[in-house]
């Protein structure tokens, strides 16, 4: 018996010795979110004050200088709500808030889009980081915009000469163009033709020293129209590749359809394909070219 005994001691020991590393090797509770509210669209960062910021029932109105402070949030991957103004959209950030530490998070607002002139606006932001170490190379995603016909296919990206037309055909331009982390990268469609568009996002510097993949970019596509509509796209977190196809309008002029790609793919230049196909579709409400 007492050999038994003495084989059980020796395992519960070894048991008691784990204990510590199972039952308390993760220590839970509350930290804190703070940060600055800025506007997207101004390159100097300008702040935004007087905008709510709240997680649950907890929030705080940014001051005149932008910042905001959320105090006592649980743990976790929080998702932290920034109200809509008469000038902004509504912004959802999530944030991993980890237990005795403040979080450091500024959060750009999206300026609501004017789209007197157009029929949509879409909208490309990511990582606010400029450039990367070692040799700082731009953080620079580009949006691109393919139409399928005319054969041969129109491609609207950052290139001087590939920048398209918003006044005439392809009636689709890119508006704007930011080389140096966040955005906001504009393509307008100033009306539908009647034929399929694809649009996606490049990772431009994508296998340069420092630069991450495009899955650790922190991208969002937003497509806007107008009433406040708009739909949003978050980059997938894995897939091999320096390419985001986001989606495809189909329209054939009187309908048009919205399909979700949302793949990470290798670049060729080319209209691009995803290997899982359609992920969703929404149907478009079309009205008038501007103008008519």
């Amino acid at each position: 018996m007492s050999a038994i005994r003495n084989a059980k001691a020796a395992e519960l020991d070894s048991v008691r010795n784990l204990l510590p590393v199972i039952m308390f090797g993760y220590t839970s509770g509350t930290g804190a979110v703070e940060g600055i509210v800025f506007d997207a669209s101004s390159p100097t960062r300008d702040p935004v004050p007087g905008i709510p910021v709240c997680y649950l029932s907890t929030c705080d109105t940014t001051g005149a200088d932008g910042t905001y402070e959320l105090l006592d949030i649980k743990d976790g991957y929080r998702r932290v709500f920034i109200a809509a103004s008469d000038e902004y959209y509504e912004t959802v950030e999530g944030i991993l808030v980890r237990p005795g530490q403040a979080t450091q998070r500024d959060i750009a607002l999206i300026p609501k889009v004017d789209l007197s002139d157009v029929f949509m606006r879409v909208v490309l932001t990511w990582d606010p980081t400029p450039t990367w170490p070692p040799d700082d190379n731009n953080n620079d995603l580009d949006a691109n915009l393919w139409l399928e016909a005319p054969d041969p296919p129109t491609h609207i990206d950052s290139d001087i000469l590939r920048r398209g037309d918003c006044t005439t055909f392809p009636n689709a331009c890119l508006e704007a163009d930011y080389q140096k982390g966040y955005g906001p990268e504009t393509i307008a469609i100033r009306q539908l033709e009647n034929t399929t568009y694809y649009y996606g996002v490049l990772n431009y510097y994508a296998g340069y020293a420092g630069v991450p993949p495009i899955t650790d970019s922190q991208a969002k596509v937003r497509i806007y129209q107008e009433g406040d509509i708009y739909y949003e796209y978050s980059v997938p977190s894995e897939g091999e590749g320096d390419f985001w196809y986001v989606f495809s309008i189909v329209t054939d002029g009187t309908t048009a359809t919205i399909q979700e790609q949302n793949c990470i793919i290798a670049y060729d230049s080319e209209i691009p394909e995803c290997p899982a196909g359609i992920q969703s579709e929404i149907e478009l409400n079309l009205r008038p070219p501007k103008g008519e």
